[in-house]
């Protein structure tokens, strides 16, 4: 087993293996740079000063992977929506009705979803308008499935109840007057 022994003597280091010693030199001057993300001043600022090109780039790209990360769902719902089939069962009506809650949820938590990126001075209508039209996809692409398994009223004929019926007048004669 080999061992290795290191001394510090008055700033310098001396390194003894089992054959050699090596003599390094240690200043107080360093020459060595800063490590990656040290700042030795640091000022302190308000978070708009703070925003700065290379942070609108990166709040940029934030906000429109968050805006159209739904899109990604889009073919595994309609993947799902073949495999499932047009039978009418208790497993094809729960993940209609998950594919049809899933985008409403989505819409009625948007402001949920953006909030952290609300001051940070950049427009969220743009990013807001790309989120909510592929929510708006996913809900109509569910809306067909619904109609293509006759779950939707869309035809006149599945109207007739609210129809009142109507009575056609019936004439009576009495044929042994003749």
């Amino acid at each position: 087993m080999i061992y290795y022994y290191t001394l510090l003597i008055k700033h310098r280091v001396i390194m003894i293996y089992p054959a050699t010693a090596y003599h390094f030199e240690l200043s107080s001057e360093s020459t060595l740079e800063e490590p990656f993300g040290y700042v030795k001043n640091v000022e302190m600022s308000t978070p708009e000063e703070r925003v700065s090109g290379e942070s609108l780039q990166l709040i940029h790209k934030k906000l429109w992977g968050v805006s159209v990360g739904g899109a990604s769902q889009i073919m595994m719902m309609l993947f799902m929506m073949y495999m499932i089939g047009n039978d009418l069962t208790i497993f094809t009506i729960l993940f209609l009705m998950n594919f049809l809650s899933t985008p409403i949820k989505g819409i009625a938590n948007m402001n949920t979803v953006f909030a952290p990126y609300r001051n940070k001075g950049v427009s969220l209508l743009q990013y807001q308008l790309y989120y909510l039209g592929i929510q708006g996809v996913m809900t109509v692409i569910a809306g067909y499935k619904l109609s293509k398994m006759g779950l939707l009223p869309t035809s006149a004929s599945d109207w007739l109840d609210i129809i009142p019926a109507q009575r056609q007048p019936v004439l009576v004669v009495d044929s042994s007057a003749y």
